[in-house]
């Protein structure tokens, strides 16, 4: 009999269970879709008062609030580093995402500022012959007195002269041989001889001399002779003043003879016949004529005034000299004069077109022009305009300047106001504060929004570099360097030839060694000897490296301790003269511009050579791996920054390929004023026209994406 086996689960073979299973089923699905309905319901409430709130705010805020942070880092791989730094902005939505859009490109850190010294044009070329009678009778009486606070030395020759010696409260020091004297003293015990009716205790020679000085130091652009009453051409036509100063400062008295007329008679044939504009005689004299007027009988009464004495005279008394200055004027000579102020010098400078005491711009036509790339000021292009031969635009406000000048301690002396000397020949632009010297020492800090110039300092000059609120200018005549602080205040002085400046150090260069001085003591910190002369000095920023250029063409790599990273010979034998640098797939290059040769080169040795074939090089700048080098073809024979073409280059960066060259304008250009903002780069001549470039397809004139990222808040 089979066993029985019971089922604990009991189940219904009938429909009802089936039925009450999808009952069930049913009533889960519609407590289900209730649930869901309700959670939608209430989202969809809680949505749409949200909505209403966000219309009742402000549109920003509709939309999450815009932050934008700005981050400035070094220059973009393929722009210039001294130039250029990488601007990368964030742009967050302030939305619960956190999503931020960062964009990069290329901004403006300084303008490419260059050093203009050769300043001579075609259509503003004066040519100034001084004749400095020498003769006994010029240190008779000036008719003038000491200054009484002045002091005075008078030479063993006899001859006197201004002074810097310190008397220690005495009037009068015996040294050396020589006599160092008080002012107030000199007007009683040291009194020159009586001359013409003119008393006064100072010799002639020892108030004209230095003036006449001081006029060449402030003269600008004229080609200058120096000739003598004694020994004729002394020093032919220059437009360098250092010898100029070198044989002014060997001027001595001694002869008896004064032949005044024929010596300017005879100097007259000493310019020359072409390549001049303007032609000028300066005659520094008393006008007392000894043994005078041996002249051609056509010349010797050329005035008709019918003096008697206008004939050769032996011993003092002839009078020609007003009519070879007559006889002047008519050939197109001006003649001047300085010396004591008597009838008969104001009548000689009268009688050829001249003036009595003439100033700097006396020799200069207006013919306004520029030499230095224009600055750029909200939206326009100011122009450092030069008048009469020195800076004087018209837009320049100099009412309430302070002015200085550099005493014998070397430190900074107020003075009264002065006229400004020389030719605008560097800028650089510190926020809204220009910063100019000119080409006779004088540096001037100017305020571009109310252009007025806030102070001038004499004996500064070169080349300007602002950093971090300390200023570098260097080097004037005498081969100075000077740090300054803005208010102004003069930190120090060392000699340099060539400069570059990091944040912290100012590295001068001087024949073939570098000294790496601290901008805030003055002390030298670092130096280092190169082989040959140093010809060209830079500091790029961005890698920290200094590059030098020397007279043989190599080129030096060093660090800011001045210690060598690399030398690299061109094998050119021709001058550096422009340096600039960039990196190219993350290796540190330096452009070298020579005399006729562009040269790139990295630590490794030199990636390219090409030849500049004719033309002067200007200036170099390198944006999107492409360098633009500007060239000038100058004219000749006469030459001048005012003739000629400039052409504009562009090589690949890389390869050293030449990828366009196309005449740029005429004359010498300047520039180019970097205004990335407007994609454009800006060149001018010393005429004042301007040329535009468009650079706004290089990489980076543009805000460029660098992708979106998400936080989490």
């Amino acid at each position: 009999m089979a066993p029985h086996v019971r089922c604990t689960i009991a189940t219904r073979l009938d429909d009802r269970a089936y039925v009450l299973v999808m009952v069930l089923m049913f009533l889960v699905i519609i407590q289900g879709m209730v649930l869901v309905t309700t959670a939608v319901a209430r989202y969809t409430l809680m949505s749409s008062a949200s909505f209403r709130t966000l219309l009742n705010q402000g549109d920003e805020l509709a939309f999450g609030v815009n932050q934008i942070t700005r981050t400035v880092l070094g220059a973009p791989e393929g722009w210039d580093h001294a130039c250029f730094r990488t601007e990368i902005k964030t742009k967050s939505r302030g939305d619960p995402c956190q999503m931020q859009t960062l964009t990069w490109r290329a901004i403006v850190e300084e303008q490419p500022y260059e050093l203009v010294t050769d300043i001579r044009l075609a259509s503003l070329r004066p040519y100034l012959l001084v004749l400095v009678d020498d003769s006994e009778s010029f240190g008779w009486s000036s008719g003038l007195n000491y200054d009484e606070l002045g002091v005075y030395v008078k030479q063993p020759t006899g001859e006197i002269t201004p002074s810097v010696f310190d008397l220690a409260g005495l009037d009068c020091v015996e040294r050396d041989g020589r006599t160092y004297f008080l002012g107030a003293y000199g007007n009683t015990m040291m009194r020159a001889p009586f001359a013409d009716f003119y008393g006064g205790a100072m010799p002639s020679s020892t108030y004209f001399y230095p003036l006449l000085r001081r006029l060449i130091a402030e003269t600008d652009l004229c080609e200058v002779a120096l000739s003598t009453t004694s020994h004729g051409l002394v020093q032919p036509f220059t437009h360098e003043r250092s010898v100029l100063t070198s044989a002014l400062e060997n001027l001595h008295l001694g002869t008896e003879e004064s032949r005044l007329s024929e010596d300017l008679f005879q100097a007259l044939a000493l310019f020359p016949s072409e390549c001049v504009t303007d032609k000028h005689v300066l005659y520094v004299t008393d006008g007392l004529a000894v043994d005078d007027g041996d002249l051609p009988a056509a010349v010797q009464d050329f005035d008709h005034d019918g003096n008697p004495l206008d004939r050769y005279y032996e011993g003092m008394g002839s009078h020609c000299l007003d009519d070879v200055s007559a006889y002047a004027a008519s050939t197109g000579i001006k003649v001047h004069t300085m010396g004591p102020r008597s009838d008969f010098l104001l009548q000689v400078a009268q009688r050829g077109n001249g003036v009595y005491l003439p100033r700097p711009e006396t020799f200069m036509r207006e013919s306004p022009f520029v030499a230095q790339m224009p600055v750029p000021v909200q939206n326009e292009l100011l122009f450092l305009t030069n008048t009469y031969g020195r800076f004087d635009p018209a837009w320049l406000e100099s009412e309430g300047a302070a002015f200085y000048t550099i005493d014998a301690g070397f430190q900074l002396a107020p003075a009264a106001p002065f006229a400004i000397g020389g030719v605008a020949g560097n800028s650089f632009v510190d926020g809204s504060t220009l910063y100019l010297s000119t080409t006779r020492d004088c540096l001037l800090a100017i305020d571009l929004i109310a252009r007025r110039l806030l102070w001038v300092i004499k004996g500064i000059g070169g080349r300007i570099w602002v950093r971090d609120g300390m200023i570098l200018s260097g080097p004037n005549a005498a081969g100075q360097c000077a740090c300054l602080l803005p208010n102004p205040e003069l930190c120090w002085m060392r000699p340099g030839g060539i400069a570059a400046v990091s944040r912290s150090m100012a590295y001068l260069a001087g024949d073939n060694r570098i000294v790496g001085v601290d901008m805030k003591s003055g002390i030298a910190m670092h130096a280092f000897s190169a082989a040959e002369p140093i010809s060209a000095l830079t500091y790029d920023p961005s890698q920290g490296i200094l590059t030098a250029g020397t007279v043989g063409g190599t080129i030096l790599f060093l660090n800011q301790d001045l210690t060598g990273r690399a030398v690299i010979p061109t094998g050119l034998a021709e001058k550096i003269i422009e340096l600039r640098c960039f990196h190219y797939r993350k290796r540190s290059m330096a452009i070298a511009v020579g005399e006729r040769h562009i040269v790139v080169a990295d630590a490794a040795g030199i990636r390219w050579m090409a030849s500049l074939a004719t033309g002067v090089p200007l200036q170099a700048i390198v944006m999107d791996s492409k360098i633009y080098l500007t060239t000038w073809v100058e004219d000749s024979p006469c030459g001048g920054i005012d003739t000629g073409t400039s052409f504009l280059r562009v090589h690949d960066a890389a390869t050293g390929a030449l990828l366009s060259q196309e005449p740029l304008m005429p004359g010498r250009a300047y520039g180019p004023v970097l205004d990335l903002f407007s994609g454009r780069i800006i060149y001018a001549n010393t005429a004042m026209d301007v040329r535009e470039i468009d650079v706004s397809a290089l990489t980076g004139v543009k805000a460029g994406p660098l992708g979106t990222r998400y936080e989490r808040s």
